[in-house]
């Protein structure tokens, strides 16, 4: 459930941001970009490739949606493991 809410909560911020050029392929591009982002934490190094390869499989015609950058939060982390002398990566 947790999946169909995140990827319906990216559907309406794309919608507001006027991103329609094709609905169903950015319905689909968004589903594929959620289940990825949601499950690759929790896999082991061994299985990235094979969920991947899922993924391929479940959008054949999607192309790996870009990964969601946000640059002010990954500042302020590097900031903070910088105060702490911890390695950010």
């Amino acid at each position: 459930i947790s999946v169909l809410r995140t990827g319906g909560t990216n559907l309406r911020e794309a919608l507001k941001k006027g991103d329609i050029k094709d609905r169903p392929d950015l319905e689909e591009m968004l589903m594929m970009r959620t289940l990825r982002d949601m499950n690759l934490s929790k896999l082991v190094a061994d299985d990235v490739g094979l969920f991947r390869s899922l993924l391929k499989d479940l959008f054949p015609k999607q192309k790996d949606p870009a990964v969601k950058e946000w640059p002010e939060l990954e500042n302020k982390m590097k900031d903070s493991c910088d105060e702490k002398g911890l390695v950010y990566h």
